[in-house]
């Protein structure tokens, strides 16, 4: 059987879905990841067949229109149209490349951004389509849609902030959702009350890939929802270079600082405070300067700047990771079991930072618009010295190193399709090969 799954964003909105791909491939289905050529490499390397979605994230946070977006992080409504433009005007071209992506194919797993495009093909050819979404944006009583708050408000405003979230997103693209249907794939336009309507009553599983520990199945969440842990790829196999090396060996485990895809306009000067801070508390640096959320120059004794290094090799030699609380890499420091000193930027970051204090495994946080120095330097000091945090952080560590969220979502999408009388595809393994080779 042939499965398209489709991912768009960064870095962390994508390797899990290729974690996805190599659970699933080892059940024998055939994969092919549709995403953004700068994960071409990855995909490839985990066996799945790739095909590329029109964007480079990289690009959309660099542009003028990607600053202004991220500059009005503090306002949730014009950090929304913000989101919505930038994705407007992209969604044909991506809808397009996702209707290419997905001839021949028997399913398609979703991401939660591409469920906008990823909906109308899948209505169009008739296959089942599967919400495999990394927050739990499925409404409930029980927590807040972690893109409007980031703490919970009690079951009236929680369930009400997952119906403006679904009606904002759907509504956002109304009007390239309907040109999309007509002009390419010959379906009649669908009210906006529908398309949610539709969307909210589809009878296929609904995964979220977070670990139950931070957020358990509600109970108002029908026998389709599940919380199956974490999609981790399986550890990696990269090579650090010698200066890293010789780095780690010549000192104390170093603190590292990254905020990933994030990017802003006073990176020199975020660089300059966190030198400051680490230095301000005695601690080493590895600075990870990832795309733009900070710069830095300066190799030192003290300080190491790389552009980036795999998180689940870099954490767990680190005494605390300065962060962005990004899905993504909440979920590999949780994994890495050091504590954590979550930067928000905004959106659903806001909520995972506060989830990371709540379950007393990272400091209160410090939201990037009011980030100072003496902040951050008290919540380093406190992540490196507080022995209840820093024990708390590697006993959940442990705790998320036992799961195996892979496999419990690839065997729910297995029993799923095998129970529609749909099965892995029985080709020779030479063949097979050479279709994920294509």
């Amino acid at each position: 059987m042939r499965i398209l799954i489709v991912s768009f964003g960064s870095t962390g909105d994508v390797r899990p879905y290729v974690a996805l791909a190599r659970g699933l491939l080892d059940l024998g289905y055939e994969i092919t990841v549709a995403t953004h050529r700068s994960f071409e490499s990855l995909v490839r390397e985990n066996g799945a067949a790739f095909l590329p979605i029109y964007g480079d994230p990289i690009e959309i946070v660099h542009s003028p229109e990607g600053l202004e977006w991220l500059a009005s992080a503090g306002n949730p409504l014009l950090f929304g149209l913000g989101l919505r433009r930038l994705f407007r005007s992209l969604a044909i071209r991506c809808g397009t490349d996702c209707w290419e992506a997905a001839q021949g194919k028997d399913a398609i797993i979703t991401s939660r951004l591409a469920v906008g495009v990823a909906f109308h093909v899948a209505e169009k050819l008739k296959v089942p389509l599967i919400q495999a979404y990394l927050q739990p944006t499925f409404d409930t009583t029980e927590f807040p849609d972690v893109h409007i708050f980031s703490r919970n408000r009690g079951s009236m405003l929680n369930r009400l902030s997952h119906m403006v979230s679904l009606w904002f997103f759907w509504a956002g693209l109304q009007k390239e959702s309907c040109a999309f249907r007509k002009d390419l794939l010959a379906l009649p336009c669908l009210s906006l009350r529908e398309t949610v309507r539709q969307v909210r009553h589809l009878s296929t599983p609904k995964l979220v890939g977070i670990s139950p520990r931070l957020i358990s199945k509600p109970r108002d969440w029908g026998a389709d929802f599940h919380v199956t842990g974490y999609w981790f790829l399986p550890e990696t196999t990269w090579q650090p270079g010698a200066r890293l090396l010789d780095f780690l060996s010549s000192g104390k485990p170093p603190v590292t600082v990254g905020f990933g895809s994030m990017n802003n306009e006073d990176r020199e000067m975020t660089g300059e405070l966190v030198v400051r801070a680490l230095r301000e508390v005695e601690c080493r640096g590895v600075l990870l300067s990832g795309w733009g959320g900070l710069s830095c120059t300066e190799n030192s004794d003290d300080m190491l700047v790389l552009e980036g290094a795999p998180h689940s090799w870099l954490f767990p030699r680190s005494a605390a990771v300065v962060h962005h609380a990004g899905v993504g890499t909440t979920g590999e420091c949780l994994r890495s079991g050091v504590a954590a000193v979550p930067v928000p930027f905004f959106g659903d970051q806001l909520y995972w930072a506060w989830k990371l204090h709540a379950l007393g495994v990272g400091t209160s946080p410090i939201p990037r618009k009011r980030l100072t120095q003496l902040d951050l330097q008290n919540a380093i000091r406190t992540a490196i010295s507080n022995q209840d945090l820093r024990r708390r952080a590697k006993d959940l560590g442990r705790q998320i190193m036992d799961e195996d969220g892979v496999g419990t979502a690839s065997t729910i999408i297995d029993n799923y399709l095998q129970g529609r009388g749909i099965a892995p595809n029985s080709l020779p393994n030479s063949l097979m090969t050479e279709a994920k080779e294509d």
